[in-house]
């Protein structure tokens, strides 16, 4: 099969916003294929993604088309499915670990070629890969990017949205890198690409919105996966305790090691001081740290805790009394409509000297003093504190995830964009 755009992904929060853009091209009549740049993406995508991919019958590969020969890469890949199963997750990193090594020995230039030829496409739309050197990952890129613009494929390319800690400067050199096309979620992420990357003319960076936070595609999200939090949640449920729900953020890039699960550590010592809590625990979704939240809760003793898979955490905000994070886009997941049961618990930024864009509008807390006080109020039944108006809110979420425009446009402008692009008659 041939492809007018073909989508390289190698992290989640860029195939997030691939598969809404696809289901709608899908319906507009355009072929795309979405090429995981590694081994095996049933093995890392979520089962969210899968069953989004299922559901559109989507097309989707990686390297285990054009690698399947490889006897090592296999029997490597076999270990890793092995010790994921039985849930050892040591063997499993190391397995996980070799599988990467040969996959990178593997990519070379005449297999991207070969997979062009195949693929016949006018678009080559990358997520959130702005260092296009010949590094180690994502797997191929360099040699992706170099054939695109070799043959004259179109170079697209789409920023993560929701952004939370914002850098108060902007301090990094700037990278040989063209883009036919950057699409930004907000003026503010605009603004970082003109910095930093050089993309060509500024008129090719378009601040145009986030597509996994378009009203439309939260609502169908919504309906694919309600029944089986209902359920989840209804086996889990500890009677009529008041449930938090922590959403863990990124920390891998936080040095501190002794620091950067002192959030997570305080949400247990909250559940277990103010009593009759129920907490569920969403790990972030490339850094699931299980065994590291498992340990803490175990020495803390905390016994009515649950981490939650991947499922989107809208689909989680009518089970919920209260959501916690230290602030990750996700919480732009169960806004603007639930915003009165979120609250903020952000102890870390001002270690990295960075400012929570999300500060602005929700109750925020940066010692455990204050952050017990709020919710041991609301578990006794004092109420919520409604600090803003639904109007600001939605204001809010305009500018950070439609670039000002309306939250159920987001995925109709930028198909309307792609579709000129491909020039169909």
């Amino acid at each position: 099969m041939k492809y007018e755009i073909v989508f390289w992904g190698h992290v989640n929060n860029g195939i997030e916003r691939y598969l809404p853009l696809m289901v709608s091209l899908k319906r507009r009549g355009v072929n795309t294929l979405l090429f995981y740049q590694n081994f095996d993406y049933k093995d890392y995508f979520s089962k969210s993604q899968i069953r989004i991919i299922e559901k559109y019958d989507l097309q989707v590969k990686d390297y285990s088309s054009y690698m399947g020969k490889d006897i090592f890469l296999r029997c490597a890949n076999s270990a890793k499915k092995f010790f994921k199963k039985i849930g050892i997750s040591f063997f499993y990193n190391k397995f996980n670990g070799l599988c990467s090594k040969l996959v990178k020995k593997n990519v070379n230039e005449e297999l991207v070629a070969k997979m062009f030829a195949e693929f016949g496409h006018k678009i080559s739309f990358f997520d959130d890969i702005h260092i296009c050197k010949d590094t180690d990952y994502p797997y191929g890129s360099y040699c992706i990017k170099k054939m695109s613009d070799e043959r004259r494929i179109k170079s697209f390319s789409i920023c993560p949205g929701g952004t939370v800690h914002m850098p108060k400067s902007v301090k990094i050199d700037h990278v040989e890198l063209i883009f036919d096309k950057i699409y930004a979620p907000n003026a503010y992420e605009k603004e970082w690409n003109e910095k930093v990357y050089q993309c060509g003319p500024s008129q090719n960076i378009i601040s145009i919105g986030d597509p996994r936070n378009d009203l439309n595609w939260k609502k169908e999200i919504e309906s694919l996966y309600k029944h089986d939090v209902d359920r989840k949640i209804r086996d889990l449920s500890s009677g009529p305790k008041f449930k938090i729900l922590y959403v863990c953020g990124n920390l891998e890039n936080f040095n501190k090691i002794d620091q950067k699960h002192n959030d997570l550590r305080d949400m247990g010592r909250l559940s277990k001081e103010i009593g009759n809590i129920s907490l569920f625990i969403k790990p972030h979704p490339r850094y699931r740290n299980e065994n590291i939240i498992r340990k803490i809760m175990s020495k803390m003793g905390v016994k009515d805790f649950h981490i939650l898979k991947n499922e989107p955490l809208i689909c989680y905000r009518d089970h919920m009394d209260l959501f916690i994070t230290s602030g990750t886009s996700a919480i732009q997941d169960l806004l603007p409509g639930s915003y009165k049961k979120i609250a903020l618990y952000d102890t870390i930024q001002r270690e990295l000297d960075l400012k929570n864009i999300f500060s602005d509008i929700l109750p925020c807390f940066n010692s455990y003093e204050t952050l017990y006080a709020f919710v041991e109020k609301i578990v006794s039944g004092a109420g919520y504190v409604d600090n803003l108006a639904e109007e600001e809110v939605i204001n809010f979420c305009k500018k950070w995830v439609a670039a000002n425009d309306e939250l159920d446009k987001v995925i109709e402008n930028i198909t309307n964009d792609i579709y000129a692009e491909l020039n169909i008659e």
